[in-house]
C-alpha cells in the first residue's frame, strides 16, 4: 500500500505524556492519522499510517501547514508554560 505524497498538519502526540518533550507531528484528519517517515537526509519519504488514542493527541489548529514527501521532515518539542 502506497501512501499519500502530501498531508495537513493535524496535532502533535506526546507519547511520554510529559514535558519538555519531543513531540510526534500528526497529519491528515482525526479518522485518519499518519506520521511522517524519514532516513538520515532530513527529508520526508513517506506516510505511515498511526494509530494513537484520542487523549494522548493535541490538535494543531493550523491546517493551512501541511507536509509533502520530499520536503524536510517537521520537528516539535513542548516545554514547560510559566505562571504569569
Amino acid at each position: 500500500m502506497k501512501g499519500p505524497s502530501q498531508l495537513p498538519l493535524f496535532g502533535f502526540a506526546n507519547p511520554r505524556q510529559r514535558v519538555p518533550a519531543f513531540l510526534i507531528p500528526l497529519f491528515g484528519n482525526a479518522s485518519e492519522l499518519w506520521i511522517q517517515d524519514g532516513k538520515g537526509d532530513g527529508l520526508i519519504l513517506q506516510f505511515s499510517p498511526c494509530l494513537c488514542r484520542r487523549r494522548r493527541y493535541r490538535e494543531a489548529g493550523y491546517p493551512e501547514i501541511s507536509a509533502k514527501v520530499g520536503e524536510p521532515l517537521i520537528y516539535a518539542f513542548q516545554f514547560f508554560r510559566s505562571p504569569r
